[in-house]
């Protein structure tokens, strides 16, 4: 973990609700709040450790190996260890991806092979939602990463009501006197709140589909546009991310995903100085190798 701008110390909502890894050939988040696993790199089951139950909900971003490789051992570890085996699993994948057809056929063999009647999957297309605990839903966004094949970005948030904006401005004695007065949905407007997002593997990422999101966890392969290697897909850069970020009122971005080719200071210096002059306001950090949430 690196903290890259604007603080001194992790924002709480990260730091109470992170578990993650991200480096080579394996990537895998946990929300912690949401109990919501985000992609399943190789080893995810190992770093996860006595959290590997923690999760209600795995959602898949795409079919490369890096992001789904560790779904058999995740399953293993939930179907051998001493804990609560049958606790409910239920595993989002893109629904137009052959590459995850395969994935998904092994990990359904398995689970009837155990017994693990509680693991459920379900394909997700293009603008589908999955509800999670506590009123929140899941929405899934096709991105371009994987060309032929469909990929995901997710986001995860719940409707609220709010004052309209141009009641919004008035003090509180005018603000009152309309909630008296005045029917409710007058003053009143119901908003979608974005509390989380996360970019899967991503070339553009799409402002509107996080915007004012209290955490965004976004792939920057690449520093600069012109740094990427299209040889390698189509990847992030970090000058289009903060930006994007920026654009879209992100309250915090973590990164992950970046090239080995930024790992010594002056190369970090670099990746300051690019968000610095984005103009994003928020705490940035990057997560390279594994970040454990606190022992319960």
């Amino acid at each position: 973990m690196h903290i890259l701008y604007n603080t001194d110390k992790l924002p709480e909502a990260i730091s109470s609700n992170l578990q993650g890894y991200s480096w080579s050939f394996s990537h895998f988040f946990l929300w912690r709040a949401f109990r919501l696993q985000l992609d399943c790199g190789e080893g995810a089951a190992i770093r996860l450790d006595d959290h590997v139950f923690r999760a209600e909900v795995l959602a898949i971003s795409h079919g490369h190996s890096d992001h789904c490789r560790g779904l058999i051992g995740l399953l293993d570890a939930r179907a051998g260890l001493k804990g609560d085996n049958d606790k409910p699993l239920t595993i989002l994948y893109p629904k137009q991806s052959f590459s995850m057809e395969e994935r998904i056929r092994e990990a359904q063999s398995f689970a009837d092979r155990r017994g693990m009647a509680s693991v459920a999957f379900r394909a997700l297309d293009d603008g589908e939602s999955f509800g999670l605990r506590n009123g929140r839903v899941l929405t899934a966004k096709a991105v371009e990463h994987q060309p032929g094949q469909q990929c995901l970005a997710f986001r995860v948030g719940r409707m609220r009501r709010r004052l309209k904006h141009e009641y919004a401005i008035l003090d509180a004695a005018e603000i009152a006197r309309l909630i008296r007065q005045e029917p409710r949905g007058t003053w009143e407007e119901e908003v979608f709140e974005c509390e989380l997002a996360y970019s899967g593997d991503t070339l553009r990422p799409e402002p509107d589909f996080f915007a004012g999101a209290h955490v965004l966890i976004h792939e920057a392969s690449f520093v600069l546009p012109d740094d990427a290697d299209p040889a390698k897909g189509l990847h992030a850069d970090l000058q289009s991310v903060v930006t994007a970020a920026r654009d879209a009122g992100v309250r915090n971005l973590v990164l992950f995903h970046m090239s080995r080719r930024y790992e010594d200071d002056s190369a970090l210096d670099d990746v300051r100085s690019v968000i610095q002059q984005s103009g994003f306001g928020g705490p940035v950090v990057l997560i390279r190798g594994s970040y454990n949430l606190p022992t319960d």
